[in-house]
């Protein structure tokens, strides 16, 4: 049976809870009955402390102990940009699908690094684009 027959939620783990994360990705994922926030990651404790109290879910101070953990399928990359190449990576390989954040990476080189880590894992990889309805993204 599919994921949609069986109404069955996708799990999420949101890594990185500043901005975007906390106040865009984590209010929409929890709007969206598809999927169930599960874990959240960040180096700061009061902001884990508060993903706890708000969405009830596992937090994690690293990505690795994360990835390693198994409560999600799919892992959104909200880090700094430097670091989006690395997680990703990193979140592909432990067998997670990923959405990241915008910009994908800071060179084609990562991205083609992304795009080769999600072919080998057979996982989707996708970038969000907040606001691809807009004007000035659009051709």
């Amino acid at each position: 049976m599919s994921r949609m027959a069986s109404k069955k939620p996708i799990n999420v783990g949101v890594v990185g809870l500043g901005r975007i994360g906390w106040g865009f990705h984590l209010k929409q994922l929890k709007k969206n009955k598809a999927f169930k926030i599960t874990a959240c990651v960040d180096p700061m404790a009061e902001r884990r402390r508060e993903a706890e109290e708000v969405y009830g879910c596992k937090t994690f101070a690293n990505i690795n102990d994360f990835l390693k953990s198994g409560v999600a399928e799919l892992a959104v990359i909200c880090t700094f940009s430097v670091d989006h190449c690395r997680h990703t990576v990193a979140a592909l390989r432990s067998g997670h699908h990923v959405l990241v954040e915008k910009p994908m990476a800071n060179s084609v080189r990562e991205v083609d690094r992304m795009i080769a880590a999600a072919k080998k894992a057979k996982r989707i990889l996708t970038v969000h684009q907040s606001s691809r309805k807009t004007a000035p993204p659009r051709f």
